[in-house]
């Protein structure tokens, strides 16, 4: 034996092997039709695989006085005729195949097996330019990672040709390609949320801290994720506005703390000043307000003060200076 046909054989036995063990599995969840055409398949492939015809022998018993072959030969039959006449050629085929296993002496279905072999062969000869450039297409767009593309080029070049070995494995890889890329795609989709929920824990602490600064650092840190970008918005706003109100009452009260001491100190001018600042920086606290009324009074009432102390001044130098009644009568 040649060493190409040692090698086809080689390859036909694995087939049936494989085959075999589907017929198998088949058998355990009784579904005997299906095992049974599995079986024709795996004698196709290896006349003489001798597990093979002991295990139709036995689905054949099984069989017998059923009307299970009958009635799945002609489902078959009426689905590839009505693929045939639409113009699904190639799966048309298959199931005419199918009945053809399990009815080998009806020529029908055997039949047109051979005419579409015949019509598609004469379709590749007319199309094997078209073929050849669409799979073309198709390898170049599956070595640029164009998945999509690349699976579309490769079934429109299988309505050529649709048994091609190479353009249907190359599918088979490219819808491997597409489900690595979907899971891939769902892994790193769950590790960006995961490290936003985390961005926004650690952010939701820094707000309990009161680290407003830092807590928006984080909200900005998950706007990068592009994920949910009008809540960790709300949450920036709602930060920033946390920061501001605690910078108004930082202020307020360090303003206040500032004003006390210079009313303490009787520093009236300059802790006017300074309520009023505190009473620009928060308007609404009467605090302020009342304390530059205090200062008024205070002010008002040092100034009255003073108004005393100068008329009484001048009435005690008016005194001293007015001479008395009788020196006044002697100068005249």
């Amino acid at each position: 034996m040649s060493g190409l046909a040692g090698q086809i054989k080689d390859i036909k036995n694995r087939s049936a092997n494989a085959e075999y063990k589907q017929a198998l599995n088949l058998i355990k969840v009784n579904n005997l039709v299906e095992a049974y055409i599995s079986l024709k398949k795996v004698l196709e492939l290896s006349p003489s695989h001798a597990q093979a015809i002991a295990k139709l022998k036995e689905v054949e018993n099984q069989l017998k006085g059923t009307d299970s072959l009958d009635r799945a030969y002609e489902n078959f039959i009426r689905k590839a005729d009505e693929l045939r006449k639409s113009g699904k050629n190639y799966q048309a085929q298959m199931l005419y195949k199918r009945a053809a296993m399990i009815n080998s002496k009806d020529a029908y279905a055997a039949s047109y097996v051979h005419r579409i072999d015949s019509m598609l062969s004469y379709q590749y000869s007319e199309r094997k330019d078209e073929f050849d450039r669409l799979r073309a297409i198709g390898d170049a767009a599956f070595k640029s990672g164009k998945l999509d593309e690349a699976l579309d080029y490769y079934t429109k070049s299988l309505e050529i040709i649709p048994e091609d070995v190479y353009v249907n494995r190359q599918i088979a890889a490219v819808r491997k390609a597409v489900e690595n890329e979907k899971k891939k795609k769902e892994q790193e989709e769950k590790q960006r949320i995961a490290v936003y929920n985390q961005l926004l824990s650690e952010a939701l602490a820094l707000r309990q801290k009161k680290d407003y600064q830092h807590a928006i650092d984080k909200y900005r840190q998950a706007l990068a994720l592009e994920y949910n970008n009008s809540e960790v918005n709300r949450l920036m706003t709602e930060t920033a506005a946390a920061m501001q109100q605690e910078k108004m009452e930082r202020d307020y009260a360090d303003t206040i703390r500032l004003a006390d001491e210079a009313l303490a100190n009787k520093q009236y001018a300059a802790a006017a000043q300074l309520y009023q600042a505190a009473a620009k920086i928060n308007p609404g606290e009467r605090y302020p307000l009342q304390q530059l009324e205090i200062i008024n009074r205070e002010e008002g009432q040092k100034s009255k003060k003073k108004e005393g102390l100068k008329h009484e001044s001048f009435s005690a130098t008016h005194k001293k200076t007015t001479p008395p009644a009788d020196l006044n009568l002697l100068l005249k």
